[in-house]
């Protein structure tokens, strides 16, 4: 056995020893009582932030009441220090977790997401009771073109016959090995987006729920080339022509922000003094 198998043997071990660890200590969102008063899909307790630099240092939050839309992509992160670490380790970093809004049948907006929690199936959750129970930081991006109603139909037939799905430990586990499709060459050999798995990474599903919706061009924006990551920034995959610049998400309207040599840190519940991901 070579170094660089012995290294992604030790970093796959790792990564199902933590995401094990993590998984006992947080039980199913949704399961758990709500950390912030109970809302209903009112866009009322749910607001977006944008940073403007102003003079010096100085930063500026722009505010704006928040409904969630169809199409909108979700980035999660609790900031944990293990499960950050691994994802540098496979050449990546925060945030951790990604979701797609999508209308439900009940005309509600729910978030499809893969293993949230560290619970390894895949949920469609009420967008709302989803955001307010969630401990960490949430960005939001929001598209620049609504959906029309045949994608938003599109987008929800998809995310509902994924629903229950099982978490693909696998191939999150093919990361740590130099069979991942990430990188110039192997992403355009290895990398692909189906629509019909069995099971699914939380990146994957995102990708290809936006794909399925008519959002993001499989030819260009591999689903299984994807992280977290590539929904809040464009380093890898460029989703500016479709969406916004991410967003802060918060329950409320004041945040408190200061910056210093590390970055913008916006203090609140959750985030624990932390600077926004970047």
């Amino acid at each position: 056995m070579n170094s660089t198998t012995r290294v992604s043997c030790i970093v796959s071990l790792l990564i199902v020893a933590s995401y094990g660890w993590v998984a006992l200590g947080n039980p199913p969102p949704g399961s758990a009582p709500a950390k912030q008063p109970a809302v209903n899909a009112s866009p009322n307790g749910s607001y977006l932030f944008t940073i403007r630099s102003v003079k010096g240092k100085n930063v500026e939050l722009l505010r704006e009441v928040y409904a969630p839309s169809p199409g909108d992509l979700f980035l999660f992160d609790d900031h944990s220090v293990a499960i950050t670490a691994l994802y540098r380790l496979v050449g990546t970093s925060g945030p951790l977790h990604s979701a797609i809004a999508l209308r439900r049948p009940d005309g509600t907006m729910g978030l499809l997401e893969a293993g949230p929690n560290f619970h390894l199936k895949v949920f469609v959750f009420p967008a709302m009771q989803r955001l307010h129970t969630f401990s960490g930081t949430i960005l939001v991006r929001r598209l620049k073109t609504p959906l029309s109603a045949d994608q938003s139909a599109r987008l929800t037939k998809f995310s509902m016959a994924q629903e229950g799905k099982p978490y693909s430990m696998v191939r999150l586990l093919a990361q740590a090995t130099p069979i991942k499709p990430r990188g110039d060459l192997r992403k355009l050999v290895l990398g692909r987006t189906c629509l019909d798995r069995d099971s699914w990474t939380c990146s994957e599903l995102t990708a290809a729920a936006a794909t399925a919706a008519g959002i993001l061009d499989p030819k260009v924006h591999f689903a299984n080339a994807m992280y977290p990551r590539d929904f809040a920034y464009d380093d890898v995959f460029d989703l500016k022509p479709y969406y916004h610049e991410p967003a802060l998400w918060y329950p409320r309207p004041n945040l408190t922000t200061t910056a210093d040599n590390h970055g913008i840190q916006v203090s609140f519940p959750g985030n624990q003094g932390k600077p926004l991901p970047r």
